[in-house]
C-alpha cells in the first residue's frame, strides 16, 4: 500500500471506463473524478457509452462519450478485432483531443477494468501520456479469454503503474511485472450516504431483514445466499431477505425463490441508490460472492453501523471485515456456515450490537482523504521533477 502524502495538485487528468452504469468500479471512478474536479483539476472522463451515470457526477467533470461498437464478451477474438480496432482508434482520438485542451505534458491517464486497460494501453502508445491501469477484481479468479490474457502480460508492462486493490492481487501482478511498477490502493468509504430518512415504496423494511446487493450474476453467489436463507425462514416467520441489484440472472433467481417457497420472504427490488439507508436498517449485510476485488458494499454497510457477514473469498472481505469485531467471516462456499452465522446474529442481539458499534470505525480506516492521499503520493512519484 502506498503511504499517504500531502495533496499534490493535479492540473489535468483523463479517466477512462467503459460505462457509468451501476457498479463498484463506476462508483469509485465517479467519486475520484468529483474529488479532483472539486479541487480545481480539469477532469476529462471518457466512456464507451453515453448512458446516464448511475451516481452523481460533479458538474465540472467533462464527460466524453464515444460512439463505439458494443461487443459480446464471448465473441471470438478474430471476430471482435475489426470492431475493437475501430473502438481503440476512437479512444486514441479522444486522448488526442484531451491533449489538445491541456498544456500539461505528459498527461496523466487512469483506466479502470481489465479489457478497458488493454484498449487504453494500445490507444495511448506514442502519445505524451503517463498511463495508469487499475485492476478492479481479483484477476486470477476472473481470467480474461486466452488471447486477451496473453495480451495483458504483453501490455501491462508498458503502463507507468498498475494499481491493485489488495496485496494478494498485487502479488499475482508481480509474477509478470516489475515490483516497482505495482501499487496497492484500496477503495474509500463514501462520505455522503445521502438522505437517511428515505422511504422505500414496495419494500418491507419494517420487518427484520438481511440485506445483500450487487449485479445479479453468477460470481455474486446469490443462489447460495438463498440456499442459506431457506432453513431460517420457517424458524423466524418475520424475517425477510432483500437482494438489491439487477442483472441477467434475475429469472434464475426468481425461479430459485419459487422452488424454495420463499416468494413472500425474499424481495428483488432491482438497482437502488438508497443502499446506505437500507443498510442502516438491516440486521446485517450478507456478501455471498465467489470472488471479489475490494467490495464497496462492505465498506458502506459497516459505515452505516450494519454488521457484515461474508464468505472469506480470495480477496476483499478479509481486508475489510475484522472477524468478531465488526462482522463475521465464513469459510468460502460453506452455505451451512453462512446460515449459521446469520442465525447467530438473529439469536445473539448482544453480539449484533457489539459488532454494530465497532462497524463505523471503517470511516477512519478507509477515509476518502486517506485513500486520495495515496493517489497523490503515486502522482508525486510519477511527476517528480528530475
Amino acid at each position: 500500500m502506498i503511504s499517504p502524502a500531502a495533496d499534490v495538485f493535479l492540473p489535468n487528468v483523463a479517466l477512462i471506463i467503459p460505462t457509468l452504469c451501476g457498479g463498484g468500479a463506476e462508483r469509485v471512478m465517479t467519486r475520484m473524478a468529483g474529488w479532483w474536479a472539486a479541487r480545481g483539476t480539469k477532469v476529462m472522463l471518457i466512456t464507451f457509452d453515453a448512458g446516464s451515470p448511475a451516481y452523481p457526477l460533479h458538474p465540472a467533470v467533462q464527460r466524453i462519450a464515444l460512439d463505439t461498437i458494443s461487443l459480446p464478451r464471448d465473441l471470438p477474438a478474430e471476430s471482435a478485432w475489426p470492431a475493437e480496432a475501430a473502438n481503440i482508434a476512437r479512444l486514441r482520438l479522444a486522448l488526442q483531443s484531451c491533449l489538445a485542451e491541456c498544456a500539461q505534458r505528459p498527461l496523466p491517464v487512469i483506466s479502470f477494468l481489465s479489457r478497458m486497460n488493454l484498449r487504453t494501453l494500445l490507444a495511448s502508445q506514442g502519445l505524451p501520456c503517463r498511463t495508469i491501469v487499475c485492476e478492479r477484481t481479483h484477476a486470477p479468479a476472473s481470467p480474461l479469454p486466452e488471447e486477451e490474457e496473453k495480451l495483458r502480460r504483453v501490455l501491462y508492462p508498458l503502463a507507468e503503474r498498475v494499481v491493485f486493490q489488495t496485496a494478494a492481487t498485487c502479488r499475482w501482478g508481480q509474477s509478470f511485472l516489475e515490483k516497482e511498477r505495482c501499487a496497492v490502493i484500496p477503495n474509500s468509504v463514501d462520505p455522503d450516504p445521502g438522505d437517511m430518512q428515505a422511504n422505500f415504496p414496495g419494500l418491507s423494511v419494517c420487518q427484520p431483514f438481511f440485506l445483500a446487493a450487487g449485479r445479479l450474476v453468477k460470481l455474486k453467489g446469490f443462489d447460495r445466499l438463498l440456499e442459506a436463507f431457506a432453513p431460517l425462514a420457517p424458524q423466524f416467520p418475520a424475517l425477510r431477505l432483500i437482494i438489491a441489484g439487477e442483472g441477467p440472472l434475475r429469472p434464475q433467481l426468481e425461479a430459485c425463490i419459487v422452488r424454495l417457497g420463499l416468494e413472500k420472504r425474499v424481495q428483488l427490488p432491482g438497482f437502488t441508490s438508497r443502499l446506505p439507508q437500507l443498510m442502516a436498517r438491516a440486521l446485517a449485510f450478507v456478501l455471498s460472492s465467489k470472488f471479489e476485488g475490494f467490495p464497496n458494499v462492505l465498506l458502506e454497510s459497516l459505515a452505516q453501523g450494519c454488521p457484515a457477514i461474508a464468505f472469506d473469498c480470495p480477496t476483499g472481505p478479509r481486508e475489510i471485515i475484522r472477524h468478531g469485531i465488526d462482522g463475521l467471516l465464513v469459510q468460502a462456499g460453506d452455505v451451512r456456515g453462512l446460515a449459521a452465522a446469520m442465525r447467530r446474529l438473529i439469536q445473539e442481539p448482544e453480539l449484533r450490537s457489539r459488532l454494530a458499534r465497532a462497524a463505523p470505525e471503517v470511516r477512519r480506516r478507509f477515509a476518502e482523504e486517506q485513500i486520495m492521499a495515496q493517489w497523490s503520493a503515486l502522482f508525486s512519484t510519477l511527476f517528480r521533477a528530475p
